[in-house]
């Protein structure tokens, strides 16, 4: 029983680690119409240790427990904080909150609330924030610019376990030089293509003599 147990825990750290197989996973979980598509990860205290994963019979009262402590949790942080998110509303509703912004930020604003365009492209891409303020860093850069560095904070939890497998790939016990790896760690989770041409443009041929 020990070693089926052993058996399992190295197949859920095989698909955990690698975000491409977890979603994999998900997939078909779904697929069969399964109860659960989340693998567990074992852990040597308390209720989830490896002899006791199978014993979650209490996961609706843990769940009730949860929801509660979120609940007060939350009215804790508007208490504390209660101007915590206005501050803020503007980068998802700019047209519908006052803004606390510097002249030339304010300017822009003004620029775009007469422009029709930026309004159409605005209830366009309501779902999608980040690409609605870098379609405007060329023309509104400063307002752009504010807006995105508010927004870059908040990475996804996908992204999260990406960065970390990509980290565990990256630094490993046979890599050939010590180095900061964040530079390559931006580049294993990132979305963006490189633009070859432009890149080859920068550059001189080397051409054979």
């Amino acid at each position: 029983m020990l070693k089926v147990l052993n058996d399992v825990i190295k197949i859920v750290n095989y698909i955990k680690s690698r975000p491409l197989k977890t979603r994999i996973f998900e997939t078909i979980c779904k697929e069969m119409g399964s109860d659960h598509i989340h693998l567990l990860l074992h852990t040597e205290v308390r209720w989830l240790s490896p002899p006791q994963v199978s014993r979650k019979s209490n996961i609706k009262e843990l769940q009730q427990l949860i929801i509660e402590h979120l609940i007060l949790l939350e009215e804790k942080i508007e208490h504390y904080f209660p101007s915590l998110t206005t501050s803020v509303d503007w980068v998802v509703l700019p047209f519908e909150n006052e803004l606390d912004l510097t002249n030339d930020e304010k300017n822009e604003f003004i620029d775009m609330c007469f422009s029709s365009t930026i309004r159409i492209l605005f209830n366009s891409q309501k779902n999608n924030k980040d690409s609605f303020w870098l379609n405007l860093a060329s023309e509104y850069p400063a307002i752009s610019q504010k807006a995105i560095l508010l927004l870059l904070p908040f990475s996804t939890s996908y992204l999260c376990e990406q960065a970390f497998s990509a980290l565990n790939n990256i630094k490993t016990s046979s890599r050939n030089r010590l180095k900061n790896v964040e530079p390559d760690l931006c580049l294993a989770v990132s979305t963006v293509s490189p633009r070859i041409e432009e890149l080859c443009k920068k550059y001189q041929s080397q051409i054979s003599h």
